[in-house]
C-alpha cells in the first residue's frame, strides 16, 4: 500500500471486471505482449497469477486507487527466464496516466523486491514506448542495451 494505491494480489473474481477494459483497450496494450486481449485471456491470465503467487510467492498485483478503490492497472514481478533476476512490468488505464501513479507502485514493488532479497530487478521496454523507460530511469532503472525479443528490437 502506498500514500494513494492499493496493490493486491490478483484475484480473477474480484479483479477480472476491473482489469479487463484496460487489458483490452489497444491503445493501453500497444506495446505490452501481443497488444489487446479478449476477456477469455484477461480471465486466464488472472488465473494463472494465483498459480503463480502459490507456487512462486509472487506474480501480479491489480492496482487501485485508495481513496475510490477503482482498478487503474496492474503491475507483475516474475523470475526470468534465466532465474537469474526477476522482472517488473505493468500497465495502467488511460485514466490514470500521467498523475505519478505507475512510479509509486513501481517504487512500491521495488521495496517488496529489496524485502525479498532479489539482487537483480529487470524490466522490458519496447524503444518507442517513451512513457514506461521514463518511469523506469525514475525509479533507479539503468539502459542497459536494446535486444531482440521474439524478432522484434
Amino acid at each position: 500500500m502506498t500514500e494513494r494505491l492499493v496493490l493486491l494480489p490478483h484475484e480473477a473474481k474480484r479483479d477480472l471486471e476491473g482489469l479487463f477494459p484496460i487489458l483490452s483497450d489497444p491503445a493501453v496494450m500497444e506495446h505490452i505482449g501481443n497488444g489487446a486481449i479478449t476477456h477469455e485471456e484477461a480471465r486466464d491470465y488472472l488465473v494463472l497469477n494465483e498459480t503463480h503467487w502459490e507456487v512462486r510467492g509472487l506474480g501480479g498485483w491489480t492496482i487501485r486507487r485508495r481513496a475510490i478503490a477503482d482498478v487503474i492497472g496492474y503491475i507483475f514481478l516474475r523470475p526470468t527466464p534465466e532465474a537469474s533476476a526477476v522482472e517488473v512490468g505493468y500497465t495502467l488505464g488511460k485514466h490514470a496516466w500521467g498523475n505519478g501513479y505507475a512510479t509509486e507502485a513501481l517504487s512500491e514493488v521495488l521495496r517488496f523486491a529489496c524485502e525479498r532479497r532479489f539482487e537483480t530487478v529487470v524490466a522490458v521496454v519496447r524503444p518507442a514506448n517513451n512513457r514506461s523507460a521514463k518511469v523506469l530511469l525514475r525509479c533507479g532503472f539503468q539502459f542497459d542495451g536494446q535486444r531482440e525479443n521474439d524478432g522484434k528490437a
